[in-house]
């Protein structure tokens, strides 16, 4: 994946992949990566034996926990999975979490999590997430540069950012855009810079409340 991500992640990921402390010889343990992100920003690991809902997931981030698996994806899908494992925990979210600027990222979000109750305004929340966080790219020179954490742990679609339609990042659009929760992603959303990424999502974030109406939405 190293030289996949050189090829293919954006410059802040490459950035942050310097100072992660993340083995490229071996599946790295949750305790070892854990200890340096401490030290790093604050962040830490905690183990979850599954899926996590949304406000327990998501609010976890404004303590500086993330919820990450033990798992390994089946040896018959080296490409992609369709659902997180340590793979994608340590080499994309470790990434982030290494990098003060990712990690504020994550608890903007973990700290709106918090005062939010209602369901389906959880779930707008985890939809900008999906699309920034796990399925972002920054326009870099012109081309889709990744810095999702599972673009970055995804050896098949990393390398197929050219195949997605890529357009410009809007909350408004990301909320009403059919994403795929099996397969790779048809529609991926680009940002100019990390700053905007933050700018876009803190002035969604902050506007919200438990009354914020949802706009209709399919997943597949």
């Amino acid at each position: 994946m190293w030289s996949t991500q050189a090829e293919h992640a954006c410059r802040a990921v490459l950035q942050a992949r310097e100072q992660a402390p993340i083995p490229a010889d071996r599946i790295p343990q949750h305790t070892e990566v854990g200890a340096r992100l401490r030290a790093l920003t604050g962040f830490d690991f905690t183990l979850a034996g599954g899926p996590v809902a949304n406000k327990r997931f998501l609010g976890a981030m404004a303590r500086g926990y993330f919820h990450a698996v033990q798992f390994v994806r089946h040896p018959a899908m080296p490409m992609f999975t369709p659902e997180p494992d340590v793979i994608h925990d340590v080499l994309g979210h470790g990434i982030h979490l290494s990098h003060s600027q990712f990690a504020d990222i994550y608890r903007l979000i973990g700290q709106t999590v918090t005062r939010i109750d209602n369901p389906d305004v959880l779930q707008m929340i985890s939809d900008a997430y999906w699309f920034t966080l796990e399925y972002g790219v920054l326009d870099e020179d012109g081309r889709p540069k990744a810095y999702g954490a599972a673009l970055l742990s995804s050896y098949g679609e990393i390398r197929q950012l050219h195949r997605s339609t890529v357009r410009p990042l809007d909350i408004d659009a990301v909320l009403t855009t059919r994403y795929a929760i099996s397969g790779y992603q048809p529609v991926l959303f680009a940002a100019r810079s990390l700053e905007e990424v933050t700018d876009i999502l803190r002035a969604f974030l902050t506007r919200l409340d438990d009354d914020s109406a949802p706009p209709g939405r399919t997943h597949t």
